[in-house]
């Protein structure tokens, strides 16, 4: 048999909208491990519904995703810019599709 797929890592940023995109009829593939968010009062909770820690963005250098989905377009600047100043080399998805 071949060998099981490598695990990629998953983040959720900037929750606006927290567990929305989560609760359609299918989930993303791979499934986030992980919300992030510049909001220091929500951080070191979980994301309502859905367990998911929410960290700082600082926690993307240790937790070193494969994919990164941004919870709204507008912040994809931002985030791609974070992305860069910890030297992450990661997919950046919005919601609605992929960034250029």
């Amino acid at each position: 048999a071949p060998p099981p797929p490598a695990r990629r890592v998953c983040v959720v940023v900037r929750l606006a909208s927290p567990g929305s995109f989560l609760r359609g009829p299918h989930p993303p593939a791979p499934v986030p491990i992980a919300a992030v968010d510049i909001c220091a009062r929500r951080q070191g909770k979980h994301m309502p519904g859905f367990g998911l820690p929410i960290v700082p963005p600082s926690a993307l250098r240790e937790l070193r995703p494969d994919l990164v989905i941004a919870m709204n377009a507008v912040y994809v600047d931002e985030i791609s810019a974070e992305l860069r100043a910890q030297g992450a080399h990661t997919e950046l998805v919005a919601l609605g599709g992929a960034t250029p």
